[in-house]
């Protein structure tokens, strides 16, 4: 077969074969049992990562303390931005790219009376807008201060607070 017809009978796939298509192991699909869905119910967490960002300002206070060096202040920042970018794809990590691109497809007219899936799936939702829409870009924006600005922050902080303990 020549190239431009192999190319043009690859171009004849549908987008939801194109998105299912997984080369390792076929097409690709989790049951809700198993650990790839124990991960992302984990990492979907805002409360996983505002916890995580706490402690990588710990961590980075504790580092910049040992070192001297405020630059380890504005490393934290960079981790707040990596933090803000998992946030905001919450609803791709909770559902995969498939589940949530095949929900952005359907429009659900409801029931009469909701089913305990359904509420829960609503209040998911909820918590996915939260996320996308509040608390991934404010800390990605407190991040980028803190990753222009820290290094100066915690050089100023620790210039006063030595000062105070001698």
């Amino acid at each position: 077969m020549m190239p431009e017809a192999r190319f043009l009978a690859r171009a004849t796939y549908t987008t939801d074969q194109v998105a299912d298509w997984n080369p390792e192991s076929g097409y690709r699909g989790s049951p809700r049992g198993n650990g790839v869905h124990k991960m992302r119910k984990l990492f979907s967490g805002p409360l996983f990562w505002g916890t995580a960002a706490a402690l990588s300002l710990v961590l980075h206070a504790w580092w910049a303390w040992s070192t001297h060096d405020g630059i380890q202040a504005a490393r934290c920042g960079a981790t707040w931005v990596v933090f803000a970018g998992a946030i905001i794809a919450r609803p791709i990590i909770r559902m995969g790219y498939r589940g949530w691109y095949q929900s952005t497809k359907s429009i659900d007219a409801g029931t009469m009376e909701s089913t305990p899936e359904q509420m829960e799936e609503n209040r998911q939702s909820a918590v996915d807008a939260e996320c996308v829409q509040r608390f991934g870009p404010v800390l990605a924006v407190l991040g980028t201060i803190l990753w222009a600005y820290g290094d100066l922050a915690a050089n100023t902080v620790m210039r006063n607070l030595s000062s105070l303990v001698r």
